[in-house]
């Protein structure tokens, strides 16, 4: 999934993204090319002084894993952990501000989110209705970009209690 942006009060304003492309408006959504670091040079058509910045990928990831990943209830306690990562090695900014979400089918679930460390964790409750289930827990940033996810099929178990 691509990251676009866009120049406000751009007008005359003229770009060009990597090399040996035509200058266009600036107006106009731009991205990543091949979702890797692109420079884009800027220009005003009646000179030919350049800017030039750069667009870097957003490295920031949320490792999210669902556990035991072979999970029946009632026995098993499916537990999820999510850690955020950057992928440059670097820490994560501060002013990522990651929403958790999860739910069990279609229905939103409330967990009890805790923080152990750098990881959130939580326990998923055992539904009162009968299996099979699935469990989702997907996390976004503040502007709604996902930032991970994952997945838990669920059987039930033979036995009725754990």
């Amino acid at each position: 999934e691509s990251q676009a942006m866009h120049f406000t009060a751009a007008h005359g304003l003229r770009l060009t993204q990597g090399a040996r492309r035509p200058y266009t408006d600036a107006g106009a959504p731009i991205g990543l090319l091949n979702d890797q670091l692109t420079y884009v040079h800027l220009r005003l058509p009646e000179t030919n002084e350049l800017l030039t910045t750069k667009l870097a990928p957003r490295g920031i990831k949320a490792e999210v894993k669902l556990s035991p990943r072979l999970a029946t209830w009632p026995r098993d306690d499916v537990k999820v952990r999510v850690v955020l990562k950057n992928t440059d090695g670097g820490g994560v900014p501060s002013f990522i501000q990651p929403k958790l979400s999860a739910t069990l089918g279609v229905d939103p679930l409330d967990l009890a989110w805790q923080r152990e460390g750098e990881a959130y964790v939580a326990k998923v409750p055992r539904p009162r209705t009968a299996g099979p289930w699935v469990v989702r827990v997907q996390v976004d940033d503040q502007y709604g970009i996902e930032l991970g996810r994952d997945v838990l099929e669920i059987v039930q178990s033979k036995s009725k209690s754990k």
